[in-house]
């Protein structure tokens, strides 16, 4: 085992014949370069692996000095990848919060309420997401409250059809969950659909909120 140092500053520690690498070794260069593996006639031959200075690695065969295959890319388990996964995994967390503080609040009996942020029990129950106890309430909006029951009656209409469907639609769902052990998709989210429909009209009713119950046939609008 011999030991070289080289004009340019690198270094080699290993075997050598006639004055040159031959055999096994480690040459190291002054920015990190590095070769291990078996040398021939002063170059790498044979089984070897080069780590560039970034930490990539290249194992397999070598042949005067080239690099001929029977390996490949070596991607190294670093401390900085792990820690670009945390620095990541950081940010996306701060994202996610950024846009849960920006979501708007829907405005309602007053310009007042504008810009308020979403509470936690509106996020967590989005179907039930505006009605939540806004700060000031129009007087006029309680005193005509008896004309919101004249404007629902569409709303009753759709919702004594859509409970008709809605329990045929339960039962088939089901018989089908006997044999596969799940809900289509498609109706339980008319199912669902049919009994949120039923609060927000009550809501509206009730004045607990100013938006007028839309006519979809679906419960995907209230689910996050």
């Amino acid at each position: 085992m011999e030991k070289y140092t080289y004009p340019d500053g690198s270094k080699y520690v290993g075997e050598m014949k006639n004055g040159k690498r031959h055999g096994r070794g480690i040459w190291v260069r002054t920015d990190g370069m590095k070769y291990e593996g078996e040398w021939e006639n002063d170059k790498p031959g044979g089984q070897g692996t080069l780590t560039s200075p970034d930490g990539k690695k290249r194992a397999g065969k070598w042949e005067k000095g080239k690099f001929v295959g029977g390996g490949q890319q070596v991607k190294p388990e670093t401390e900085r990848e792990n820690q670009n996964l945390k620095e990541e995994n950081k940010n996306l967390k701060r994202e996610l919060a950024y846009l849960r503080d920006q979501q708007p609040e829907e405005s309602f009996f007053s310009d007042k309420t504008q810009g308020k942020k979403l509470t936690r029990q509106e996020i967590d129950h989005p179907f039930i997401g505006n009605a939540s106890n806004p700060e000031r309430v129009s007087r006029l909006v309680i005193l005509l409250a008896f004309l919101r029951v004249i404007i629902l009656i569409p709303q009753f209409i759709v919702i004594g059809l859509w409970g008709f469907l809605a329990m045929i639609v339960l039962f088939i769902m089901w018989i089908v969950a006997i044999f596969t052990a799940r809900y289509p998709e498609g109706m339980y989210n008319f199912v669902l659909g049919y009994y949120q429909k039923i609060i927000q009209v009550l809501l509206y009713e009730n004045c607990l909120t100013h938006k007028y119950p839309p006519f979809s046939l679906s419960g995907k609008e209230f689910k996050e």
